[in-house]
């Protein structure tokens, strides 16, 4: 390709592969353009990155430019065009719970809090959440010591059912999350953080978000 034998000459050392290289090769490559023929002149520099100053295994000994090649003058050609270095994506395991109440008119209610650490999903809302190094069972779940404040509210329960995982992929994370809905049959109310707040799905929906809660509100228990 056409970056790849400019990021020699030039002995350019940002990713050619990234959007700020691709527009600063571009600058350059757009100097000595003429007005009334550029696409004879990029066509051309595309055609000596094909066939001569290639990719990998460049013919540095055919190249006509190797004179002027800062990269073949410092007998440095195998270290560019210069490669994004692989993501590494850490992978994490959230729980959350969806700790059900219902009212004297059988209508469900919730907990929810709203997010205030340093990352994409502050002041945004979810449901109460446990993170484990990874995937843990449910009896697994309920003899963490994150299950404590779980266990002081909910006396006990009617039901207990693990969601399906939704997987969601960020740019150095991978995130795999389960909804556990909890229908409590006895709590205690004097045991609910100060930052939790009761909801109904209709006031729920309202509230801003974020997207892995979501995707995981639409997933149906299946245990």
């Amino acid at each position: 390709m056409m970056w790849e034998g400019l990021d020699r000459l030039l002995a350019y050392d940002e990713n050619v592969q990234g959007i700020n290289s691709s527009l600063s090769l571009q600058q350059i490559a757009d100097t000595p353009l003429a007005d009334e023929n550029p696409g004879r002149f990029n066509q051309a520099l595309m055609d000596y990155g094909a066939m001569v100053c290639k990719a990998t295994n460049p013919l540095c000994s055919s190249c006509v430019f190797t004179e002027k090649c800062f990269a073949y003058q410092r007998s440095a050609v195998g270290e560019f065009p210069a490669k994004t270095k692989a993501v590494v994506r850490k992978k994490r395991f959230f729980y959350f719970i969806q700790l059900c109440i219902y009212d004297n008119h059988s209508k469900m209610h919730f907990y929810a809090y709203q997010r205030t650490g340093n990352d994409i999903w502050k002041y945004l809302y979810e449901l109460p959440l446990i993170e484990t190094s990874e995937v843990v069972s449910m009896d697994e779940l309920f003899s963490l010591s994150d299950w404590g404040h779980i266990r002081a509210f909910c006396k006990s329960a009617d039901s207990c059912q693990m969601s399906k995982p939704v997987r969601h992929i960020l740019t150095h994370q991978i995130i795999e999350a389960r909804k556990i809905s909890l229908v409590c049959n006895r709590f205690n109310l004097d045991e609910i953080p100060e930052n939790w707040i009761k909801v109904d799905q209709e006031t729920f929906a309202k509230l801003p978000i974020h997207r892995l809660i979501a995707k995981l509100m639409s997933v149906s228990d299946s245990s």
